[in-house]
């Protein structure tokens, strides 16, 4: 199997295994929108969260085989690649702190 075609076959198997439903189900309850087009904001269909999400799996399998983490993230979205593996998650809340911000 050529790179190509088993970063296919991950993104084919996370697609199928990503629960976009339960997404969408929060998405709608949260009033969460995105814009899709012509100025409008709107909780985006199912059809269109799968689109996306396989936009950011795809860009980040480009980097699917180095040694540092990669993350993109759209609308809630964050796919990684690292070391040959892939993930996609949707994250409804994040907060962080960093050391650096205390000295």
């Amino acid at each position: 199997m050529t790179k190509n075609e088993l970063i296919d076959k991950m993104i084919a198997d996370i697609m199928e295994d990503f629960d976009f439903k339960k997404v969408h189900k929060v998405m709608s309850m949260l009033g969460w929108n995105w814009g899709i087009g012509n100025y409008e904001m709107a909780v985006p269909s199912v059809r269109l969260l799968t689109k996306e999400a396989e936009r950011l799996l795809r860009e980040a399998a480009e980097h699917f085989d180095t040694k540092e983490t990669w993350t993109v993230g759209s609308g809630g979205f964050e796919a990684s690649a690292f070391d040959g593996a892939l993930t996609l998650q949707f994250v409804l809340t994040e907060t962080s702190a960093f050391n650096d911000d205390y000295e």
